[in-house]
């Protein structure tokens, strides 16, 4: 571009070139967008050489404690099911996502044992003589990761349900270990309690109970959330 041109490319409506499509809108929202984050761009062009445009935007290293929230559902939108005791393992080294998971699956009357991390569940896994019905882990864990646990699940049964629960658990769809299994389903945080329910019940072939087997719903709007009300943030950065 030439200099005139790269002076105003941040201007709304204006256009480089009349060929093509749009409203030449995009770096003007680009721009508006970077300073909202506190950040700057710069755009530097040359003809017959090229166009370098640097964005810079502050960053703050996150907890994913502080951060983490469900999508809120009311409680009586919740699909309800009845696990009549079969024991589910939890995997997951944050405390407030491990007690939020704790809460839904007590709720849906499961025997609960948990862990924050993947060696104690190896080691409750090898010795078990009664394994679980499900074990939900995290990818990202002190030492061994969430794939460890399903590496170890999948050698004492091939058919135990392994469901992960990770902010970044679109990476492993489609990811074996090494013996090449795969997680039973994958699931992204922050959760969605009505999908998280119905994996469950899905991977632990339950039915749902019938409308008159239901308790009452709750005469409070948020009463699912309660364990994240203290929570200050509706994302996840972990």
């Amino acid at each position: 571009m030439t200099t005139e041109q790269a002076q105003r490319v941040f201007d709304p409506f204006y256009r480089v070139s009349d060929k093509g499509e749009g409203l030449g809108l995009g770096m003007s929202i680009v721009k508006e967008l970077v300073a909202r984050m506190g950040g700057h761009i710069t755009l530097r062009s040359e003809p017959g050489a090229g166009t370098l445009v640097e964005l810079c935007v502050p960053v703050e290293v996150g907890q994913e404690t502080p951060c983490f929230a469900v999508i809120k559902q009311p409680s009586h939108m919740l699909p309800q099911y009845d696990a009549d005791g079969r024991p589910a393992w939890i995997v997951e080294d944050a405390p407030a996502i491990r007690d939020l998971l704790i809460m839904e699956l007590d709720a849906l009357n499961f025997e609960l044992r948990s862990f924050a991390d993947a060696e104690s569940a190896l080691a409750e896994l090898n010795a078990a003589t009664r394994l679980p019905a499900i074990i939900i882990t995290d990818h990202s864990l002190p030492g061994k990761s969430g794939s460890a646990v399903l590496e170890a699940a999948r050698k004492r049964d091939s058919s135990l349900p392994v469901i992960l629960l990770s902010a970044t658990a679109s990476l492993f769809q489609t990811e074996t270990d090494s013996e090449g299994d795969t997680y039973s389903t994958c699931l992204s945080k922050p959760v969605d309690l009505i999908l998280l329910r119905n994996e469950i019940a899905a991977c632990c072939n339950l039915t749902p109970q019938s409308p008159d087997a239901q308790a009452a719903p709750a005469t409070t709007d948020d009463s699912e959330t309660t364990a994240v009300d203290s929570l200050d943030s509706e994302t996840l950065v972990h």
